[in-house]
């Protein structure tokens, strides 16, 4: 036998078995092994991948790579000559693909051309709907879209595809750098929309329309890539899309509920885009790995408007909230409605509205009273007549009609987010071991309101002396523990032992080298200064922690110490400049895919606490309250906290029903957490009685 043959033979036969295991539970893929006629080595090498997988059924890079070396895959590499091209370097790779620029090799001409390869290890759903994409691009030929010049295959079910090498840069990314104005942005957009709207008119639904899917050249034309799961209308072959499959913060309704795709699914994506393209933050902030959540996110949050997210993000761009509120605000909403059927009908009819906002006239989204019709004449025609001097006396009233409006735009959209798409990376076991402590010591702090207070100061004493005559082997760990417990005199107003212990852990990160920690010591050392009133001390701190800070690389360890500076400055910084800054630490997170539920949720509770929008500050505290349960649960002081921020909130917004609601939610809390002598409790008791005699207030004063 020829053993080139047996070998092949062999990683054919774990290729298919590998392949069948994938789709199933960890149980039934034991069971499909136990059954399978196929060689007991074969089964051996599947086992062997499936445990790699672990209980994800997802193919990682390590399976990748050990399954090329069981299957001898001839690996991609640069010089490599595919056809009439050679290979230069890798420009990209996504779930399923990978993308190298190549150049003509024949001599005939110089021209630089994008390869997409379908990857060696995929099943026939991946090698379909290559084909497909294929299939798709053959089809469209359009200025605003990257179309297909060749394609092969470079062995048995290993597709390649030749496609137009886009040179310029991601949609989001050239914006920033050639400073858009409104006008030119809006352009833009409406070069995407000719491209969507060609692929429409010949059957195409695009299906993952996103900033990173659209280039632009340095000539200024905008592209339009990845086909990759579009489909041609009424062609089902690959059944409703799951979640591995869309980019979910920009994923219709629809699409998360699996119904029906139609074109108004890229419209409503198209909303999305240009809703980011104007804030530069996504109207979708889905951060979470709970379907049930990411489905709620979806199909049931409406974004906050967009001149109101423009105006707290405070952009550094030639427009503003006002040049988005009204027209803009409306047109955007209508693109993103829930529903497929409110939305724009066509993807033309959206580029027409945006058309008719930069020409001045009426638009579609906001409806054809009269009063509107007019007012958009007057602005057209600055020329005044005597009839539109009359027309312009009469419409004095509109300001007032407009705000009304605006009222009730705003109490029917829901809360929005700005949060980050990933999840943080885990900690080292050295800090998940003090993490748990710190807990049962932050435990311990809330259980001795229930009790006498020397049940506090035992644990305190207990810990402290283990850290006095133990640790020294493990200074890290040592310093951390010696940082929360510091936290917990302060908490309790022991400033002078907080002071002591945030002192001893920043000897210790100084001698190990530990700048996040020196940086966090030296943080909590200015608020204590501040805190007694020390300015000079304290501005000294400060000073020497941004010096460090400098060297931080960590995402979140920069963030903590962000949101530290924020309350360190809250007394001496405008509101506006304070926003900016916890907007800002929430949007690295996001551009770093970092998720790390403390950091957000103190965030987006200091921005609850900061906002001047009760509407917006509602919005900020939802997210908190969200990330809280997440990081500690609900039965936390922390999460206590934010249901009275909520409940304030909604208070000082006069919705009294609501927060009589949150208000009965915390009194259940704070009987598990607090005893009734707790000055909590006190507050929590006063607040709930306050709301009732203004709730009988209003009864009387509706009675009469």
């Amino acid at each position: 036998m020829n053993p080139g043959n047996h070998h092949q033979r062999h990683g054919q036969q774990i290729r298919k078995l590998f392949d069948d295991c994938l789709n199933l539970t960890e149980s039934e893929q034991i069971k499909h092994l136990a059954q399978s006629q196929a060689p007991k080595s074969v089964k051996n090498h599947v086992a062997k991948l499936l445990k790699i997988t672990g209980s994800e059924i997802e193919l990682t890079q390590r399976v990748i790579d050990t399954v090329k070396i069981s299957l001898d895959v001839k690996p991609i590499t640069a010089g490599m000559k595919i056809g009439s091209y050679q290979l230069i370097r890798s420009i990209g790779e996504g779930g399923q693909a990978e993308v190298w620029l190549a150049e003509r090799a024949d001599g005939g001409f110089d021209h630089q051309v994008a390869i997409k390869f379908l990857k060696p290890i995929h099943d026939q759903k991946d090698l379909v709907r290559f084909h497909s994409e294929r299939e798709v691009l053959a089809t469209l030929k359009h200025p605003n879209i990257a179309h297909l010049l060749d394609g092969g295959e470079l062995g048995e079910n290993r597709p390649y595809m030749v496609l137009e090498y886009v040179e310029g840069l991601p949609l989001l990314d050239y914006g920033l750098l050639k400073k858009f104005t409104l006008n030119q942005y809006l352009d833009c957009f409406r070069q995407i929309c000719d491209a969507v709207s060609f692929a429409h008119s010949h059957s195409i639904i695009h299906r993952d329309i996103k900033p990173s899917n659209i280039f632009v050249t340095f000539d200024g034309v905008v592209k339009l890539l990845d086909f990759g799961i579009a489909k041609f209308m009424g062609n089902e072959k690959f059944g409703n899309q799951t979640f591995p499959i869309m980019t979910l913060a920009y994923s219709s309704p629809e699409q998360v509920t699996g119904q029906a795709i139609s074109t108004a699914t890229d419209v409503y994506a198209l909303g999305l885009l240009l809703y980011e393209m104007l804030t530069g933050v996504r109207a979708q902030a889905v951060d979470n790995n709970i379907p049930a959540e990411i489905i709620k996110e979806i199909t049931d949050i409406t974004p906050l408007l967009p001149s109101l997210v423009v105006k707290e993000t405070r952009l550094n761009r030639s427009y503003n909230s006002r040049n988005l509120q009204g027209d803009l605000d409306n047109l955007i909403l209508m693109t993103i409605r829930k529903e497929p059927a409110r939305r724009y009908g066509s993807v033309d009819a959206l580029a027409n509205d945006v058309k008719n906002f930069q020409q001045g006239k009426p638009l579609l989204a906001a409806g054809d009273s009269w009063l509107y019709l007019t007012q958009k004449f007057i602005n057209r025609n600055p020329i005044v007549t005597l009839t539109s001097l009359a027309l312009f006396a009469f419409m004095v009233a509109v300001p007032i009609i407009q705000f009304q409006n605006q009222q009730q735009i705003e109490l029917e959209r829901d809360k929005a987010v700005f949060a980050s798409n990933l999840a943080a990376e885990q900690k080292v076991i050295a800090q998940k071991t003090t993490d748990f402590l710190v807990k049962i010591l932050q435990s311990a702090s809330t259980l001795s309101h229930q009790g006498e207070s020397i049940r506090l100061k035992d644990v305190l004493a207990r810990a402290e002396n283990q850290l006095t005559n133990g640790l020294d082997d493990q200074p890290k760990i040592k310093a951390n523990l010696m940082m929360k417990i510091g936290g917990i005199h302060f908490h309790i107003g022991n400033y002078e032992q907080a002071k002591d212990y945030y002192q001893q852990a920043l000897k210790l990160f100084e001698l190990i080298g530990d700048n996040s920690g020196r940086v966090e010591s030296l943080d909590s050392l200015a608020v204590i200064a501040y805190s007694e009133q020390d300015i000079n001390k304290a501005q000294g701190y400060v000073a020497k922690a941004e010096k460090l800070s400098n060297f931080l690389t960590d995402p979140v360890e920069k963030g903590w110490h962000q949101l530290r500076l924020v309350k360190i400055n809250l007394h001496k910084e405008k509101k506006e400049t304070v926003i900016k800054k916890l907007i800002d630490t929430v949007q690295l997170l996001k551009n770093h895919k970092v998720q790390d539920h403390r950091l957000l949720a103190a965030l987006f509770y200091e921005l609850s606490k900061t906002s001047n929008s009760h509407a917006l500050a509602l919005a900020y505290i939802e997210k908190s309250l969200y990330h809280t349960a997440q990081d500690d649960g609900k039965v936390t002081p922390s999460y206590y906290d934010r249901l009275m921020e909520k409940a304030e909130r909604l208070v000082l917004d006069k919705r009294k029903q609501e927060a009589v609601i949150v208000l009965d939610e915390a009194s259940g809390l704070a009987k598990i957490l607090f005893s009734k002598d707790h000055p909590k409790y006190g507050v929590l008791m006063t607040k709930i009685a306050a709301l009732e005699q203004v709730t009988i207030m209003d009864k009387d004063d509706d009675e009469n």
